[in-house]
């Protein structure tokens, strides 16, 4: 071995003699200040005070070759984005992407690195997914495009947690290991760079992938800008080139660095020992004897310490003779340290021809004056497989000596899985292990342009399950996570391997149809054939755990290029006529069309301009009066009335269900009962007449927790007589949940409300309900009066109702009487109480004061 150690000894001398030194830099003609925030290993500022990392590198080389000069600028980053803002400097690096940063820089088109947000954890945490993060302290960098992210998605998915800010990497990391945060969020790069310095682990929980760009303040010139974009787009063409080796510097080879490093310099150090001993020998040739000895010791350390690298590790001149080989290698190639030392480079190709491709140094003899890195699918002598990254160095120990090379092989099989799983995360859904919404965005992104192309038109499918919520809350996760499984792999073994199937989570599946037809209808007619098939799949019974289960679906269908050329506009209209599926009645499909889409556009408007119609007080109440059987006006309807600011008076039944479904019309409906109160206390603080006001309540206010209570609360406000109030319930109202009104209603009644049943004979009478309800007052829809008394049916079913009244001995009232004969007729039958615009159409309260009664 002391041979050996002689090359490796002229292997050292030969770089050293080989050393350069560095050039001045040209006289530049300009000179750009760049700011650079603390983000290792992409930007940070080194032992030297000198800025490093692979944004520096690859600027300073633009630099180099546009002469010009950098001064660069570290700071904080929160800092920087204030110093970019203001103009004070010319480029700003590493920065993430967001809509709110484009109102004052202008962003390159090239990114230089793909990172995404990441959590970190101490060595014990508990944490093992989004939601443990629940109530936990996260450390943040201020201003940080991943912490912008993560509280987006606690906000996103109500998770509440307490955030604390600090101004450097260093300072986040360390809030970890001084037990200041129980997490800290960060790019993948900059994570791994400190977890290996705080013992930190990189948890499972990661999220919003993105690319890190450059920027400038908005409206500078934008000639250093694009010249960054030139360079890296030429770069990027090159996978030789520049960018990839610095890339390659940075990002791939810490470890490999780091122990390469280390020990080179023991190499150094035993090399220039063995200098020292062969110089001195020749000089003083009675010391050889105790200087033989010492390099041997020397040897058998540096023996030990190559054969303790955990990486395959060989020297190979260029005629095939291994100079040197450790122990990995040994084990890799199967070979015993003697054979190995015996043989060539043909006998370890022999041994093992299927996996030992890296053992080709052919280059050598091209001159190549520099380390090339290579990522290699690769087997050892036992075909076990491995991801290598392999590194070759050329090098001659001597003058005369032929060329030989260096190769080091480090195993990253873990890291590509790891890398690969990172991938699946990202692309694929956990839990059907279907592509997820980003992936299948990429993918119909590529189906249409193609079909732009090819005239051929095809069809994406929105799939909402039916009811499954029912089925979660009812039977359990665990139950609801198996279906939305089995409902998937039912998809999988009814479609075509052309077809794409996504699940975007929860129970929303898409399905991508390609190249359907050159025809639009018959594309389209294709789709219908395939999503009534697919929907009579999803019907049939499903068994699980024993037990059987059933669900249906429903289905927007768009056709493409069509009705959308663009994913996003693909996406919502595919899930417009899948909502309108589920409005027609579920269990069917929908087929998009403009006039779904406007309809849905003018839904949203009015929904928009109701919440601005209650945030601006545009609504109002009008009176209709209520007259007794003797014609006196006992009481009044309270009507709501919407005073739109430019469409005048919107009635009621135009916007109801729209105040319903966006959840304002307890809110709307309370105001109104308030109203109604303040009328009741003026007339008795003014001595007016004792009228009574009737509002209508709708089933949301009824299923409002804190309705009971409101309504006490008013009453005791404006300290009025609870029988001065009464309150108007359909029976749809009524039967949304029979036992709630019974309950609620009787709570009401001893406080002394009335209780009335509007548009009674409309929706699902039940008598047992009418008996156990403490009814005031019945109201005859005013369907069977306008038809009075010329309708036999209708006179017919008048008199029942006021016979069924009489005998419930509650009173009676009919509305929207609008003639002579109808009033006539409905007093003869004995009616209690009248009301219409024969009598008085509805008007300001103070007007039915003034009223002859």
């Amino acid at each position: 071995m002391n041979w050996k150690l002689g090359c490796l000894f002229f292997l050292v001398v030969g770089f050293l003699s080989q050393a350069q030194p560095v050039e001045p830099a040209k006289q530049s003609e300009k000179t750009y200040i760049i700011g650079l925030s603390d983000n290792p290993p992409i930007s940070f500022i080194n032992q030297s005070n000198q800025a490093d990392g692979l944004i520096v590198d690859l600027l300073n080389n633009i630099a180099k070759n546009e002469n010009f000069k950098i001064k660069w600028l570290s700071d904080e980053w929160d800092v920087l984005l204030t110093k970019i803002k203001d103009g004070k400097i010319d480029m700003l690096t590493s920065v993430g992407f967001s809509e709110k940063r484009t109102e004052f820089m202008d962003y390159s088109k090239e990114g230089f690195i793909n990172s995404w947000s990441s959590i970190y954890l101490p060595q014990n945490s508990a944490i093992d997914n989004f939601l443990d993060l629940d109530n936990k302290t996260i450390a943040l960098l201020t201003g940080d495009i991943n912490g912008i992210n993560l509280i987006n998605r606690c906000a996103k998915f109500q998770i509440n947690c307490k955030f604390i800010y600090v101004n450097t990497y260093t300072k986040l990391f360390e809030t970890i290991a001084n037990n200041q945060a129980d997490a800290v969020v960060s790019n993948n790069i900059a994570g791994i760079w400190y977890a290996n310095r705080y013992q930190i682990i990189n948890s499972s929980i990661i999220f919003d992938p993105s690319l890190t760009f450059v920027s400038i303040p908005q409206d500078n010139d934008p000639y250093l800008l694009n010249l960054y974009d030139k360079y890296m787009r030429e770069w990027k063409k090159n996978p030789e080139s520049f960018y990839y080796n610095v890339k390659s510097k940075w990002l791939t080879s810490r470890a490999r660095q780091s122990v390469s490093s280390s020990m080179l310099y023991t190499i150094l150090g035993l090399s220039v020992f063995a200098l020292l001993a062969l110089f001195t020998a020749m000089i003083f040739k009675y010391e050889i004897k105790r200087r033989t000895k010492e390099l041997s010791i020397r040897n058998e350390q540096f023996s030990q310490i190559i054969n303790l690298v955990p990486h395959v590790i060989y020297v190979a001149e260029e005629n095939g003779n291994i100079l040197l080989a450790n122990t990995k290698a040994s084990q890799y190639f199967g070979m015993t340290s003697e054979e190995i030392d015996r043989c060539k480079i043909d006998n370890l190709k022999t041994n093992n021809s299927r996996g030992i491709s890296f053992l080709n140094d052919n280059n050598l003899s091209k001159g190549i004056k520099e380390t090339q890195l290579t990522e290699l699918e690769t087997s050892d002598y036992l075909e076990n497989k491995y991801t290598l990254l392999l590194s070759k160095m050329p090098f001659k120990i001597a003058k005369d000596n032929p060329a030989a090379s260096v190769t080091v092989a480090v195993d990253i099989t873990d890291i590509k899985k790891y890398e690969q799983r990172i991938m699946q995360m990202a692309h694929y859904d956990a839990l059907t292990e279907l592509p997820n919404k980003l992936l299948f965005a990429n993918r119909i992104k590529q189906s249409i342009n193609q079909h732009i192309k090819s005239k051929l038109f095809g069809a994406v499918l929105s799939i909402d399950l039916d009811s499954f919520k029912d089925i979660n809350d009812s039977q359990g996760h665990e139950i609801g996570d198996l279906l939305l499984k089995a409902v998937a792999r039912r998809f999988e073994q009814n479609i075509k391997k052309k077809h794409v199937l996504s699940h975007f989570g929860g129970d929303e599946f898409v399905v991508d149809l390609p190249e359907l037809d050159i025809d639009s209808n018959i594309a389209q007619g294709l789709a219908v054939e395939f999503a009534e098939f697919i929907l009579n799949e999803i019907a049939l019974p499903y068994e699980m755990q024993e037990r059987v289960f059933q669900i249906t679906a429903s289905m927007g269908i768009v056709i493409y290029p069509r009705d959308a050329e663009s994913v996003n506009v693909l996406m919502q209209r595919s899930d417009t006529a899948m909502n309108k599926a589920k409005q027609q009645g579920r269990n069917t499909w929908c087929l998009f069309d403009k006039k779904l889409e406007l309809s849905v556009i003018k839904n949203h408007r009015l929904e928009t301009e109701l919440r601005q119609a209650v945030s601006q007080s545009q609504f109002e109440i009008v009176y209709q009066p209520i007259h007794a059987n003797g014609n006196r006006i006992v009481g009044a309807e309270a009507l709501l009335r919407w005073n739109h600011p430019t469409k005048g008076i919107i009635y009621p039944g135009e916007f109801i269900d729209a105040a319903e479904k966006i959840q304002l019309m307890v809110k709307i409906g309370f105001w109104v009962i308030e109203q109604a109160c303040i009328i009741i206390r003026q007339n008795i603080d003014q001595g007016n007449p004792d009228y009574f006001i009737a509002v209508n309540v709708s089933v949301q206010q009824i299923k409002d927790v804190n309705f009971y209570d409101s309504i006490v609360e008013y009453i005791q406000q404006y300290n009025i007589p609870a029988n001065h109030l009464e309150l108007e319930i359909t029976e749809s109202v009524l039967m949304e949940d029979v036992e709630l009104s019974i309950q609620l209603f009787n709570k009401l009644k001893l406080l002394g409300i009335r209780i009335s049943i509007d548009d009674f004979g409309t929706g699902y009478s039940s008598f047992s309900y009418l008996v156990r309800l403490p009814i005031d007052k019945i109201k005859i829809d005013q369907s069977f009066v306008k038809n009075l008394p010329q309708n036999k049916n209708s006179a017919t079913i008048v008199r029942t109702i006021i016979m069924m009244a009489k005998e419930l001995e509650v009173g009676i009232l009919a509305e929207g009487i609008e003639t002579k004969e109808q009033h006539e007729f409905l007093i003869a039958e004995g009616c209690d109480f009248l009301q219409g615009f024969y009598l008085n159409k509805p008007m300001q309260y103070n007007k039915i004061l003034k009223l002859k009664t």
